[in-house]
Order: C-alpha cells, then structure tokens, then sequence
C-alpha cells in the first residue's frame, strides 16, 4: 500500500488532502500470505511476526 501511495504521489494522482492524510501511512508493511492471501492484515507490529522483521532488516 505505501509504494501504490507514493507512485500515486509522484504522478500527482492524489488531492491535497489526500495527500496530507496518507502521509502518516507507516513505511514498512508485512504480510502472512499463506494465512491472508488478500493482504488485508498488516502484520508488522505483531509480536509473532518479530524474528522475521529482525531478520529482513539484516538483509
């Protein structure tokens, strides 16, 4: 979702009050995609999910 913003953002897609509203849209997003094939629920704060944003962050 956040890079479908900033294309949206860049291409000058959004209004002004979108625009001021998705700024705040967090950077980083993870999703299960065995369990949530539709990636409708972010996992990136969830504890559960914390060894693997460890990891991704090494790379």
């Amino acid at each position: 979702m956040y890079n479908l913003v900033e294309v949206m953002r860049e291409k000058r897609l959004l209004t002004t009050v979108q625009a001021r509203n998705l700024t705040f849209m967090a950077n980083e997003e993870l999703y299960d995609i065995e369990n949530d094939s539709f990636q409708m629920v972010d996992t990136f704060g969830n504890e559960m999910y914390q060894g693997i944003i460890e990891s991704s962050n090494k790379v």
